[in-house]
C-alpha cells in the first residue's frame, strides 16, 4: 500500500490589463523573495477559483475578472499542483497587500524572466504569451 502523498494544492492567477505600454500582467514580491503571480494555497472549503480571486486581492489589491483556466502545473519538488487562472484586472489600480512587499504592472517585455520565484511561474507566464498573445 502506498502512502498519501500529501500533495497540496495552490490556485493563482495571471492578472492583465491592457495599457499605452500594451498588455500587462501583475507580479507580486514577497519579502525579499523573487516575483511571483498572485497564489496562494486553497483553503477548506474554497474553491479553486474562489481562492485565486480571494489571492489577488490580499496579494495585490487587484480586482478581477475571472476569464477561465490556463492550466495546471505541477511543482513536485514540494509536493504542490498549482492551478493557474487567466484574468482580467477590473481596474490598474494594484498595491501591496497584508501578504506582500512590493506588486507592478509589468509590460511583456520587462518581465524578470531570471528573477522569477517559481518554475511554475514561469511557465504559466510563457504558457499565456504563447496562447494568448501569440508572439
Amino acid at each position: 500500500m502506498s502512502k498519501p502523498s500529501g500533495r497540496a494544492e495552490q490556485a493563482g492567477v495571471i492578472a492583465v490589463r491592457r495599457s499605452s505600454r500594451g498588455l500587462e500582467v501583475c507580479l507580486i514580491r514577497k519579502a525579499k523573495s523573487p516575483w511571483s503571480i498572485p497564489k496562494g494555497l486553497i483553503e477548506h472549503g474554497d474553491t479553486q477559483r474562489a481562492t485565486a480571486v480571494r489571492e489577488a486581492w490580499e496579494e495585490a489589491r487587484a480586482e478581477l475578472l475571472i476569464e477561465g483556466l490556463l492550466g495546471v502545473y505541477s511543482v513536485p519538488r514540494i509536493s504542490q499542483v498549482h492551478i493557474i487562472y487567466r484574468a482580467r484586472l477590473r481596474s490598474p489600480d494594484v498595491a501591496a497587500g497584508e501578504e506582500s512587499l512590493e506588486v507592478r504592472l509589468f509590460a511583456w517585455d520587462e518581465i524578470p524572466w531570471d528573477d522569477l520565484a517559481f518554475e511554475s511561474t514561469r511557465d504559466a507566464l510563457k504558457d499565456y504569451l504563447k496562447l494568448y498573445i501569440k508572439v
